[in-house]
């Protein structure tokens, strides 16, 4: 899940800036954009103490700073106090209800300590004020597929294909969600155009060779699962889906020498492989 909030990553280092922590001048001491300056700059330099109070500095001198109130939320959340943060861009929300960042800020906020019920409500809130915001409508998606909404995950992730048609991750989440409510054929349709976007991914590759197995697929399972093979010869979880493919059409002796490539890479995985070719039918896919 680390990728499905990469892009609210960048956006939050970008709330900083890029110079080291100085003191402040006598005559700032009651400047409100001097302290928010001061605690910008602090933040830069991961001293995220120093900037906290710095910002509080600047909100008792102007309580409606509304860049003071978005800085104060990500130096806690940098810090880890998530429920401050959460409270900091609660307040900044109220200041400008028409900016859509507050809202992007508590829906990573929220997702990031596992309500993500709440998080949905939010990126919901980002999409009606922005509506061809792409990354807001995959974070939306994402949240839905980690609330088990799944077909709601399915309406987000096909909008974000609409307005991106070149986001490779979008195709690969939104096949999760249609494989997660039956749709086996959708799933493997979604990560074909995955793979074709960037066919040098062995995961992709390794997701294309799943997806053709759980559709019932499995002839052309093997392709995919060799070229992920090739990208990462120690694909473990490759060599194990290639062993149950070659299994499944017949092919004994190229199951079996998966399973022996296995035995030096997972010997867990390994056993479940010479498992299942040796029993009567398939267990564990």
């Amino acid at each position: 899940m680390k990728r499905f909030f990469l892009v609210f990553l960048v956006v939050l280092a970008c709330v900083a800036s890029c110079f080291s922590a100085v003191p402040l001048a006598h005559q700032d001491e009651n400047n409100a954009g001097a302290w928010n300056r001061k605690g910008e700059e602090s933040s830069k330099s991961g001293n995220y103490d120093e900037a906290i109070a710095a910002f509080k500095r600047a909100l008792k001198i102007r309580p409606e700073y509304f860049d003071a109130l978005m800085n104060l939320g990500a130096a806690y959340q940098h810090s880890g106090h998530i429920d401050d943060a959460i409270d900091s861009y609660k307040a900044a929300s109220k200041v400008r209800p028409e900016s859509e960042f507050p809202h992007w800020f508590l829906g990573n906020a929220y997702a990031s300590s596992g309500q993500y019920k709440k998080a949905i409500a939010d990126f919901i809130e980002v999409t009606l004020i922005k509506p061809e915001w792409a990354e807001a409508h995959y974070l939306l998606g994402c949240n839905y597929i980690l609330a088990g909404e799944n077909k709601k995950a399915i309406e987000a992730l096909k909008r974000v294909t609409e307005l991106r048609s070149d986001w490779a991750e979008a195709y690969i989440k939104l096949s999760v969600a249609y494989d997660r409510t039956g749709g086996q054929e959708e799933s493997l349709n979604a990560v074909k155009r995955a793979t074709l976007l960037n066919p040098v991914n062995p995961e992709y590759q390794y997701l294309l060779g799943w997806a053709y197995s759980k559709a019932g697929h499995h002839k052309e399972s093997i392709e995919p699962l060799k070229r992920a093979i090739e990208l990462k010869p120690s694909y473990a979880l490759a060599h194990f889906r290639l062993g149950l493919a070659y299994h499944s059409v017949g092919d004994k002796a190229s199951a079996l020498e998966q399973h022996r490539i296995l035995t030096t890479l997972d010997a867990e995985l390994a056993k479940k492989l010479y498992d299942n070719i040796t029993s009567a039918r398939l267990t564990d896919r």
